[in-house]
């Protein structure tokens, strides 16, 4: 038998996106209450992704170019409000919750409660949350900024809508959708490149993805730190990441669709909790952990490694002893030796 062949004929684990869901759900079963409640305060505090700091700004951008003084002042004063909360509501809560999802996959079950969720809004790493925070934001409007932009020119495409429609002829209302269609149309079109010209910008979105969870491993790193740390990361991974975003499509349109958002509060703790696993195995944090070594606890038995003289052995003298031809180290001291020096008169 070749000895180089394995002895061990059981299949390695594939660690695909169904595996991270099946992980998930057993870390899930410890208690999905907690899960489900820290997940609603999580929500309330906008500590779950930046898509609405996003969507704000892309529901008043438009009306900041096409909008008349008050339209324009509410927008201002909207986007200002929103700008605030993410900064100091949200950026420590998203830190709160990613900290969380790690204390469930070490499945460090006293941990995992709902104070977790408010642990960086401590003075310490606060103003830290926020930086990083500012970060990840000034990404996710570069990611968006083509569907942003195309948004304000699509909606400049399309047609006033006449206040007064209670009295309408038909030619009116022919005349309305000719001139209406054609140009939502084109607004469609232009939309839909912007949409497409941020979907090409996702690989950086997956490359500083997991900022904002390494820095809840780690909160004594600096921002820059861990933006570089996750690009390194997610080198290689981008792909396995997106794939296992996309697994969860499915879930996400039943809980919108069939139970008017509230299933969110299931499918959201499902999705980053898989997240959390997927950055255990790919930063290896359970490396250290699996390392084993002895005992130096004589109470414990395992002693093999780390000898104890017994007391009744006999102390070490000062000097080493002689060798059997009586030469030690003080009769050495005595020897002396010819010089070499030519100029000696020996």
């Amino acid at each position: 038998m070749n000895q180089n062949t394995s002895i061990f004929f059981d299949a390695p684990v594939k660690k695909n996106a169904k595996h991270y869901r099946l992980e998930a759900r057993k870390r899930l079963s410890h208690g999905f209450g907690i899960f489900v409640l820290v997940t609603f305060l999580a929500f309330l505090l906008g500590g779950i992704g930046m898509q609405g700091f996003v969507s704000d700004i892309q529901t008043h951008l438009p009306v900041l170019f096409y909008g008349d003084a008050n339209e324009m002042t509410e927008g201002i004063i909207e986007i200002i409000f929103s700008v605030v909360f993410v900064l100091f509501a949200s950026a420590p809560a998203t830190l709160g919750y990613r900290r969380f999802l790690l204390e469930a996959v070490d499945e460090n079950l006293s941990e995992v409660r709902v104070p977790t969720l408010f642990r960086f809004f401590r003075s310490g790493t606060y103003f830290k949350s926020i930086r990083l925070h500012l970060l990840c934001a000034a990404m996710s409007l570069v990611i968006a900024a083509p569907a942003l932009v195309c948004a304000v020119f699509a909606d400049g495409m399309m047609p006033i809508i006449p206040k007064n429609t209670d009295i309408i002829t038909y030619r009116e209302a022919v005349a309305f959708l000719e001139e209406t269609v054609p140009a939502f149309m084109k607004a469609s079109a232009v939309l839909g490149l912007g949409t497409l010209i941020s979907c090409f910008l996702l690989p950086i979105y997956y490359m500083y993805g997991f900022a904002h969870i390494i820095m809840a491993d780690c909160p004594t790193a600096k921002p820059i730190e861990v933006l570089r740390a996750s690009r390194n990361l997610m080198k290689g991974h981008k792909w396995q990441l997106f794939c296992l975003d996309f697994s969860f499509i499915g879930w996400y349109l039943l809980a919108a669709i069939f139970t008017c958002g509230i299933g969110l509060l299931f499918v959201t703790p499902y999705h980053y909790t898989a997240r959390a696993l997927f950055y255990h195995d790919i930063a290896q944090r359970g490396a250290a952990k699996d390392v084993e070594f002895p005992s130096i606890d004589p109470d414990e038995g395992d002693v093999a490694d780390f000898p104890v003289k017994s007391a009744s052995a006999p102390a070490e003298s000062a000097e080493p002893a002689a060798t059997p031809d009586g030469i030690s180290a003080a009769s050495l001291e005595n020897i002396e030796f010819p010089s070499l020096d030519l100029d000696d008169d020996d």
